[in-house]
């Protein structure tokens, strides 16, 4: 049950990004078909900003885990 809904939002998110011109999708005719995703160069644009979002995560992690065991209780 779970890995069908993770396949569903995955499925469900990759063609939201495809809509936004963020990803394209590309059929292969074997059997069974394959589908394969790819950046656009929209999507491109995308992995600086993205990049340093993570980076900032990344360099952040101790702090953002401390506020979530605050908000939860889990510190306690």
């Amino acid at each position: 049950m779970a890995i069908h809904s993770a396949n569903f939002m995955l499925t469900r998110t990759l063609r939201s990004l495809e809509a936004d011109g963020l990803v394209r999708r590309e059929v292969h005719p074997t059997v069974p078909p394959s589908v394969e995703y790819s950046l656009t160069p929209l999507g491109r644009t995308l992995l600086e900003p993205l990049s340093a979002l993570a980076n900032w995560a990344m360099s952040h992690e101790a702090e953002i885990d401390e506020a979530r065991s605050r908000q939860t209780g889990d510190g306690d």
